[in-house]
C-alpha cells in the first residue's frame, strides 16, 4: 500500500466514523499519531486533499481521492439552529435533541478523561457545565499550549449536542471576519455575508474564541457586545442597521495560554472585559491519569508496561516543571508522549523520546531535555 493510500484510508475511518464528516484539528491528530508525519507537514497534505469552512469543518469535494462522501456542501452556508432543549442535562447544562438530519457542526469526540480542578472536587467538565449554563457570564479557559482547552470544550458540546464554530484568534482575524461583509454574488450584485460569530450569535452555536487574548483591537468590539450579561448582549452590524439578539442557546467560550508564558503575540485581557468570564485554570493531566489516557490510545499491542507509561508521564511532569519555572522554553503535551508511545514499538524508551523530544525542543532546550531522560528513564 502507498503511503498516499495509508493516509487516504486514515481518513476515510474518520469520515465514517462522523457521518461523512470530521474537524481538521481531528483529522491531524489522527495523521500524526498514525504515521510519522508533523503537525505542519499533515496539515499541509491535508489541505491538498480537502477543502475547509468555518474555521475548521470538512467538505469532500469531487477531486477529493476520499470515498466518502455523504457530507457534500459547504458548511460556511450553514443556517441551522440546534435541536430544541430536552428535559435532561449534564452537570445543569441543557441537552438538546439532535435536529432532523443531524448538525454538521456538532463535534464528535471519543472518551474523555476528565480531570479535578484545583481548589476543589469538581472536574473539568462538571465546571464548564455548570458555567456554560450560567446567562450572566462566560467560560474562559486559561492554560498551556496541549492541556485540552478545546478537546474539553468539544466533549461538552458533543455530550449536550451543541453545534460549535471556533476562531483561532490572531493579527489575521479582522472584525469583518467575525461580523460580515458585503461580498460579490453569482450575478454581479453585492450581498451580505454573516460572519462567524453572527452566525453563531443568530443560529445559537457555541462560538470558541481561541486564543482569546491575541485577539487585534479592531476585532474586540463585537466581542465585548456579545458577552455582556444576556439581559444586555446584542450584536450590531452597523452596515445593516441591524441589532440582534443572541438566540437563546448561543453560548461563547474562550480560551488563552498563560500571559509571559513565551507565548507570541498575546496580552493581557482588560479588567473590564475579564471580569466578564469564569476564568477556569486548565492544567495537564495528573500522571497516573495522564498514563491511562496513553495507555487507551496506544491499546493493547504496545510493548510498554504500566511502569515504563508511568516513567514517560514523569518525564513529562518534570519537563512541565522546567517550562513552568522558563528553564524550558517548549511545552510538552500529551501528543508528544502519544509519538514517544509509538516509536518505542521499534526502539528502546529512551531512544524514542530522544527522537521525538529533540526533534520538539529548540537548540537551546536540547541539554536539559536529555539530562532529564537520562534521569528518569
Amino acid at each position: 500500500m502507498s503511503d498516499q493510500s495509508r493516509l487516504v484510508g486514515l481518513l476515510e475511518e474518520l469520515a465514517r466514523a462522523g457521518d461523512g464528516k470530521f474537524h481538521r484539528d481531528d483529522a491531524i491528530n489522527e495523521l500524526t499519531g498514525k504515521t510519522e508525519m508533523d503537525e505542519a507537514r499533515a496539515a499541509r497534505w491535508l489541505e491538498s486533499v480537502l477543502s475547509f469552512d468555518d474555521r475548521g469543518f470538512t467538505y469532500v469535494q469531487e477531486e477529493s481521492p476520499l470515498e466518502v462522501k455523504s457530507f457534500g456542501g459547504d458548511v460556511g452556508g450553514l443556517r441551522k439552529p440546534p435541536g430544541q432543549v430536552t428535559g435532561d442535562d449534564v452537570h445543569g447544562l441543557s441537552v438538546l435533541a439532535k435536529p432532523e438530519g443531524g448538525h454538521p457542526l456538532i463535534p464528535t469526540t471519543g472518551e474523555y478523561f476528565d480531570r479535578t480542578l484545583p481548589h476543589g472536587d469538581a472536574t473539568d467538565v462538571e465546571v464548564l457545565c455548570q458555567t456554560m449554563a450560567d446567562p450572566e457570564f462566560n467560560p474562559l479557559l486559561i492554560g498551556e499550549a496541549g492541556t485540552g482547552k478545546d478537546t474539553l470544550i468539544r466533549h461538552v458540546c458533543a455530550e449536550t449536542n451543541r453545534p460549535v464554530v471556533r476562531v483561532n484568534f490572531g493579527s489575521d482575524v479582522y472584525y469583518e471576519d467575525l461580523v460580515g461583509m458585503y461580498t460579490l454574488d453569482e450575478d454581479g450584485g453585492m450581498s451580505w455575508e454573516d460572519g462567524y460569530l453572527t452566525k453563531a450569535v443568530r443560529y445559537g452555536w457555541v462560538f470558541i474564541a481561541d486564543e482569546l487574548n491575541a485577539a487585534p483591537p479592531e476585532s474586540t468590539m463585537p466581542l465585548h457586545q456579545v458577552t455582556e450579561e444576556r439581559r444586555k448582549a446584542s450584536l450590531v452590524l452597523r452596515s445593516q442597521s441591524e441589532t440582534i439578539d443572541p438566540h437563546p442557546q448561543f453560548r461563547f467560550v474562550g480560551t488563552m495560554n498563560p500571559v509571559g508564558g513565551g507565548y507570541g503575540g498575546t496580552n493581557q485581557l482588560n479588567d473590564a472585559f475579564k471580569s466578564r468570564f469564569y476564568a477556569i485554570q486548565i492544567d495537564y493531566l495528573d500522571q497516573d491519569r495522564e498514563a491511562t489516557l496513553l495507555a487507551e490510545q496506544l491499546g493493547d499491542d504496545t510493548p510498554l508496561d504500566e511502569a515504563e507509561l508511568s516513567q514517560l508521564c514523569g518525564l513529562a511532569a518534570e519537563l512541565r516543571d522546567r517550562h513552568r519555572a522558563s528553564d524550558l522554553r517548549t511545552p510538552v503535551t500529551t501528543r508528544e508522549l502519544l509519538k514517544i508511545g509509538k516509536l518505542a514499538e521499534t526502539m528502546e524508551l529512551s531512544a524514542a523520546a530522544r527522537t521525538v523530544l529533540l526533534g520538539h525542543v529548540g537548540e537551546s532546550d536540547e541539554r536539559l531535555v536529555e539530562d532529564a531522560i537520562d534521569a528518569v528513564l
